[in-house]
């Protein structure tokens, strides 16, 4: 394996030929699969890995310098963040003519939960609802051991793959605490995903994302806001008051309801933190099984693993972070630049994993069940994302 020491002066080496050879585009883009306030999000195909991916330009405009900072904040946070549950960046440059700031995305052909949920006519399985908790649930307690706090919690930011996964998104907004115990208060996020201590201008922690985990499972169990009014002041009394726009089903199992209800605790002193509700059922049990379904994804993840990219197919290279910010390292340099760089092969012994007969049984299974669930769907879900893919953002934070 490569010492930092190679590796940065591999990175140096990439950067001096970059600037010497005119820039190639390593991304087609084609069609347009959001709008938002900061830019356009484009499904594009990487030229030298054959991968689908997604594209998502910042334009800078006459307030480019804060749309700029929003964007470094995004890039620098998530090179910085390793997990499975967790969207990571793949490239990031910043587009000189075009004045945009590009970020590079795995491309989700799920979309996101917020589309999922518009698009059922009733509600998520337990069991489905149960395992988007504990997967969202292991991402914030990532982060929260970090000092990082989402912040915008929220079925939109949750990013679903076609193996039953999912990915907690879009860290534009998020904060970094000088420790685990420090409070933020900038008022941030989306107004019916927020908690009370945020409605009520108070200083708020990591509890504030697991209320607004609970607000998101709470959806996905009824279709519906856990809180709605029709104007933000209203909206702050209701969740300030706890008084929800609709109720959990009446058969949604105890395990379930007593967990939802823990996250919306009013008291955010009284509110569980992320590791607390993995020990709780009904996401205890729900590990294991999350775990056998990652040992399972490996071989294949390991197999698409993507080669080098060329050093002429960046564009501006993206600034450092500001002194304030933890600088990052040179293999953390390398992550995000040379995402897509050749691994070392791995033994055939290595790439084969212990085969459980009943698990992968119990797998196929369900992979037959999501398949025919997706196949009853999928003219339906592809009518509605026609008809509001130009409205209300898009699966990629805009």
């Amino acid at each position: 394996m490569p010492s930092p020491r190679h590796i940065s002066a591999a990175i140096q080496q990439a950067r001096a030929v970059s600037e010497a050879a005119p820039a190639q585009p390593r991304y087609r883009e084609g069609r347009i699969l959001g709008k938002g306030t900061f830019g356009i999000v484009r499904r594009a195909r990487d030229t030298v890995t054959g991968e689908i991916v997604v594209v998502k330009r910042c334009a800078l405009d006459e307030d480019g310098e804060d749309v700029r900072e929003t964007v470094l904040q995004e890039v620098r946070l998530q090179q910085q963040l390793h997990h499975p549950h967790i969207c990571r960046v793949l490239d990031a440059w910043e587009d000189g003519a075009e004045r945009e700031l590009c970020l590079v995305l795995p491309y989700f052909a799920c979309g996101d939960l917020r589309q999922r949920l518009k698009s059922q006519v009733v509600a998520l399985p337990f069991e489905e609802v149960v395992a988007i908790g504990a997967q969202l649930c292991l991402a914030l307690q990532y982060v929260h051991a970090r000092g990082i706090l989402h912040r915008d919690v929220k079925p939109a930011n949750v990013l679903l793959a076609d193996d039953g996964s999912c990915r907690l998104a879009d860290f534009g907004v998020s904060r970094r605490l000088a420790s685990t115990a420090a409070l933020a208060t900038t008022c941030v996020g989306t107004p019916s995903f927020m908690a009370p201590e945020l409605h009520a201008d108070q200083p708020y922690a990591s509890a504030a994302d697991v209320w607004a985990l609970g607000c998101v499972l709470h959806e996905c169990l009824t279709l519906k806001p856990a809180f709605a009014a029709p104007s933000a002041a209203a909206l702050g009394i209701l969740i300030r008051r706890g008084t929800r726009a609709s109720a959990l089903p009446a058969d949604t199992p105890a395990p379930l309801r007593r967990l939802i209800d823990s996250m919306l605790t009013h008291d955010a002193s009284r509110r569980p933190d992320a590791a607390d509700l993995l020990r709780l059922e009904p996401l205890r049990p729900m590990l294991s099984q999350l775990r056998r379904s990652a040992s399972s994804r490996a071989p294949a993840a390991a197999a698409a693993a993507a080669p080098a990219a060329s050093p002429a197919a960046r564009v501006t290279p993206l600034p450092a972070a500001p002194a304030a910010s933890p600088p990052a390292t040179p293999t953390e340099e390398a992550t995000v630049r040379h995402h897509h760089a050749p691994q070392p092969a791995a033994s055939p012994a290595a790439r084969t994993p212990p085969i459980n007969t009943a698990a992968a049984a119990r797998m196929a299974a369900r992979r037959e069940r999501r398949r025919v669930a997706a196949a009853a769907q999928r003219a339906d879900v592809a009518e509605y994302l026609e008809k509001t893919r130009a409205r209300a953002g898009s699966a990629y934070g805009l």
